[in-house]
Parts: structure tokens; sequence; C-alpha cells
């Protein structure tokens, strides 16, 4: 009682209003009153909450709304605001009582104005929720929370009770936002696209895959041992299934349905025939009436085996005759046996069978080794080609033997021989040659051939003692032919004498065949006697023909084929004759006394022509 009345506080009438408060009432209990209901006095009227000192509520029918309830900006956090969801932030209302806040759903306390600084976790992350609002308070729903192609799936990902937005939406995460057939749990198809938004695309799992089947070789068809199912054909594998021709052969590239059928005794185009007769390569088989192998042009069938009675050859020219054909010889036929369009002599190709022989010498005889190759009779020809010498017209098959003149005038194999028959005497000789005066032991040796090259025998006598200079040196004396008469060694046409005493030279006598090759014939003389240092070596002269010379010496000889020892004998037996079978003369000397591991074992020593024209030992 401050002034001692009686009275105390406000019942004393006299108590000063400036040390009274202001009550208000606070009918939301929100610690805030309305301002204008209030009441004066020293103490709170009623001794509960419903009375409080503040009276700046501005709604005091809603304890969510006084000042301070929500965040203001700086200078401003006094004034009156309303946050029923209890978020921090003021009901963003407009002509209310309060100061319109910032929180675009009052109703929600997810949903307020944040910053990156607000949001839960990394900043880069925005701060709107997927939930299907506003709860950023931007003014508007994230694009990916918006459901926009209908198919109830939003692009975002959301949790469990979270999501605040259309109640018929199914769940987030949709990998197609605008492509109502792609969302989590859609059917998975073949059509390069993550259908089901399980970030696979075309699994083998999609409806609609297909079979494939492992092609081995590489030809586009497979046989169906190994396949597998999936939505594009995996490397190395084809299409497989119904319809859908397979490999008959998976190992070879060249066969499959697709291939062209060769003849090849292979199915090629895998469709169970081999080498049907429309194989790319099959021929067409003609008919070949006479069976010579080529047909005529009239086609007997296709196939890649022969048919019988045809062939695939379609030039026979005459399909009536075996024997003639594009593979025949063209012969004298009167035909065009090759089928080439030209007949007998007007065919370069023609193989005569005329029978026609060049005659040069104009006997009516032709020679065997120069036939003519033509049909029709021709001048200087013969169909007869048995001429042993086509360059004497008197030689010939019909001609009479001469005897003795060294020809082989009836080409009988049997040169200057005549028949004899019964007894006849030396004195009714047609030729008689004698020594000259002295032992010149003329006869010792004789021999008929053509040493001059006149077609005609010559007469070659030896002489083994014949004399030279006094000495006893042997020698050979030719009589050319024709010869017949009575003849003395000193008439001869040719004499050969030897140069050393006692060489019984013209011992052995041979020619009349060429031995070095030149087309001419040659001869030999020879003596067994010694011309050398040794003793009785012996040796072997050649003179190459023709020779018409009337006297030669061993010197003139143009080889000399010498002994080696003393008493060899060389050259007592000589021959001339081919021992090769190469069509040239060669030379064949006898040494009877060479001492070849045994005295007088003797030697035959042969040289192969054409024998060189130098001295040998």
């Amino acid at each position: 009682d401050n002034d001692c009345d009686g009275e105390i506080n406000e019942a004393d009438a006299n108590t000063d209003p400036e040390t009274m408060g202001v009550w208000y009432v606070d009918a939301d209990g929100d610690g805030y009153g309305e301002p204008f209901r209030s009441a004066t006095s020293c103490d709170r009227p009623v001794d509960d909450d419903t009375w409080v000192a503040d009276g700046t509520d501005c709604d005091d029918a809603d304890s969510d709304t006084h000042p301070g309830a929500a965040h203001l900006e700086s200078g401003l956090d006094g004034l009156c605001t309303r946050d029923r969801d209890q978020d921090g932030f003021g009901d963003s209302s407009t002509g209310r009582p309060f100061v319109a806040g910032t929180d675009c759903d009052d109703s929600e306390a997810s949903v307020y104005p944040r910053t990156a600084e607000d949001c839960d976790g990394p900043e880069e992350l925005p701060c709107e929720p997927c939930d299907g609002v506003d709860t950023d308070c931007t003014g508007g729903v994230g694009i990916d929370e918006i459901d926009l192609d209908g198919d109830l799936w939003v692009e975002c990902s959301l949790e469990d009770g979270e999501w605040l937005g259309d109640a018929a939406i199914q769940g987030g995460g949709d990998c197609a936002p605008s492509n109502a057939a792609r969302f989590p749990g859609a059917d998975e198809v073949c059509n390069d696209a993550d259908d089901d938004c399980d970030s696979l695309v075309d699994e083998d799992e999609a409806l609609d895959v297909e079979t494939f089947s492992l092609d081995q070789d590489g030809d586009g068809y497979s046989d169906g041992t190994t396949l597998v199912t999936a939505c594009s054909a995996p490397s190395g594998y084809v299409a497989f299934g119904p319809g859908i021709q397979t490999d008959c052969d998976d190992s070879t590239a060249s066969v499959s349905p697709e291939a062209e059928e060769r003849c090849n005794s292979i199915d090629d185009d895998c469709d169970g025939t081999i080498d049907e007769a429309s194989a790319t390569d099959a021929p067409s088989w003609y008919v070949d009436s006479d069976d010579d192998g080529y047909g005529s042009t009239v086609v007997l069938g296709v196939a890649c085996t022969e048919i019988t009675g045809g062939s695939s050859l379609s030039t026979d020219c005459n399909d009536g005759r075996a024997d003639v054909s594009p593979g025949a010889t063209e012969t004298c036929t009167g035909f065009d046996d090759d089928c080439d369009g030209l007949i007998d002599d007007d065919d370069p190709s023609l193989v005569s069978n005329a029978g026609w022989y060049f005659d040069s010498d104009g006997d009516g005889f032709g020679d065997a080794a120069s036939p003519g190759n033509f049909c029709a009779e021709r001048s200087g020809f013969a169909q007869d080609n048995q001429d042993c010498d086509d360059r004497d017209s008197a030689v010939h098959p019909d001609a009479t033997e001469i005897c003795r003149n060294g020809l082989d005038d009836d080409c009988d194999d049997s040169p200057g021989e005549c028949d004899a028959s019964g007894t006849q005497g030396l004195a009714g000789a047609d030729g008689l040659y004698s020594g000259a005066t002295g032992l010149v032991s003329a006869g010792a040796a004789v021999a008929l051939f053509d040493v001059n090259e006149d077609d005609i025998g010559d007469v070659v006598i030896g002489a083994i003692n014949a004399r030279s200079d006094g000495d006893e040196v042997g020698g050979a004396y030719v009589f050319f032919g024709p010869a017949t008469g009575v003849f003395d060694l000193e008439d001869a046409d040719l004499a050969i004498l030897g140069d050393s005493e006692g060489e019984e030279l013209g011992g052995t006598l041979e020619g009349g065949q060429d031995l070095d090759g030149d087309g001419s014939a040659d001869f030999l003389v020879s003596g067994c006697a010694p011309v050398t240092a040794s003793d009785s070596a012996g040796r072997v002269l050649l003179f190459l023909g023709p020779v018409t010379a009337a006297s030669l010496t061993p010197s003139d000889a143009s080889a000399t084929f010498s002994g080696s020892a003393q008493d060899d004998a060389t050259g007592c037996a000589v021959a001339i004759g081919d021992t090769t079978d190469d069509g040239l003369a060669d030379l064949i000397v006898g040494a009877p006394g060479v001492d070849s591991g045994v005295t007088d074992n003797g030697s035959v020593y042969i040289l192969h022509g054409p024998v060189s024209t130098a001295a040998f030992s």
C-alpha cells in the first residue's frame, strides 16, 4: 500500500496508471495476445496463460499465427506471420491479417523455400525432391516430377512415402518420360531401346527374341546344331526357324541353299539332288551317231554326266562317218577328214597316205627318205620308194646288176655281185692285172670301191713287195673303172707306195664308206711291217675321197693310225661299218700282235665316226 490508504494496486483509486501493466487475451495460447482485447492492472488478470503481456497477435484464433512464427528478412522478424506446418517459413497467402511469408504450401512441412545449402546431401544435387509438388516453392513442379507421357511413371527417382503429388503415379525412374511404352516394369521388346528401364537394351528375355544358329563356314546359312535366342544375331550366327533353309554342309562355304549347283559330285545348293541338269556348268550333249567322240549340232540333252549316244562336242562335220571328225587326220580320202573346211591337198595339215616320193633322177623310183605330202600325182614324184640311189637314174630296182662295178645297180643290197654257176677257168676272165717285173706279190689284197667318186667301181690291188727306189716297200694300185682287159701294175691310174723297207704297204685294203662325215667315200691302206722306231708296230693310212691324183705317198694320208709297240702288227686287218647305229661309219683296226696281258694276245680298236683327220697311236 504505497499511499497507506488501506488500498493496494488497482484497488486503490490513487494507483498511478503508469505503473500498471497492459495484459492481452491469448485465446489461441501461442504466447501472443489480441491487441484489441486488453486489460490494465498491476498483476495478470487471471493467473493463467490466457493473458499475456504481448498484444501483437494478428490472429488470436490460430496458434500458428503470431509474430516470429516464421522467418522473415532481416528487420522484419517482429512482424506477425503464420507457419502452420512448423517448417520455419511463413504462409505466403496475402490479404490476411499476418504478413505474407515465402512458404508456398504451409500445410506441408516438407514444402518450403530452400537453397543448395539447405539440401541434405552434396551441393550439386537439386533441392527439389521427387515428390510431385513444388517443394522448394520456386513456382512450379520439376519437369522430372511430371508424367509427360501418361504412363503413370515419372522420370525422377522417389522413395517410399515421399510422393505428395498425383496419387495415380506408380513410381519414378521412367527412362523414357516422353514414351508411354517405356517405363519400369514394361515388357522388353527388340527395338534397340531400354523398354523396362533396367539399363539393359534388347536383353535375351525380350518378348520377341529370335532364334539364331551358328554359321560355321560363314556362307550365311547354318545347319541348326548350335542355337541361341537374342534380339539380333550374335557375331557368326544367322537366323534360324520355320521357313528358313539350312546348310547341308556347314563346313564348306561354297555349299549352301543359295549356292549354284555345279558338276562336282556335291549337292552345292542343298536341294537334296547332286549334279542335276540345272547345274550352271552342265554341258549340252549332242547326238554322236557314228560314235567317234564328236557330235552333230542336234542336242541330245543337258547333264553333268555323259548321255549314252552323245558327245559334249558338236563339231562333227559328218556324223555318219566315224573316220571324219575334228580329231581325225586329214588324208587323201576326198573328204574333209578333220572338219576344218579343207579337203586333201587344200588342207595344210594333210598327212598324205597316197605314197608319193621324190624321184630326183627321174627313173620312176622315189627316195623313201623324201616323201611328198600331197594326194594328186605331181611331176618329179613316184609311188615306188625303193630307189637305193636317187642320184643315178641307172640305179633302181628294175635295173640289171652289172657284175663287179662296185654299185648295187638293182638295189638288192648286193652291190656288184653276180651269181655264178657251173665251172669256168681263169683263162676266160674279163680282166687281168699283172705285177711288174720282180717279186711284187700283186694281189696280196684286192678291193672294189669308188675312189674318184664317179659312181663307177674302181679296182684296188695290194702288192706288199712292190719296190720304190730299189726297196721293197709295198703299195696299192688303183684302176679307175670301168676297166676290162689285160693291165700291168705300171698302168695303174693311181699308185700309193710305201716309204720304208719291208713295210708291206697294201697288205690290207678297205673303202667305199664315208669316215669323216663329208658325204664322200674314203679308203684305207695299211701294212703290218715296221714304219716307226718300234719294229713291226704297223700303221693304217686314211685317204679322204674323192681321190683323182696319179700317185700318193704315206705323207699324203689325211690321217695315220700307228701301232705303239714292237710286233703289234697294227693294221693287219681293218673294217668300216656303223657300230653305234648313229648313221656314221666307224673304223675298226685289228692288231693281232699286241701283248694285252699275254704275249700276242692281240687287240681290236674301234674309232667312232666321224673319224678325226689326225695322227693316232
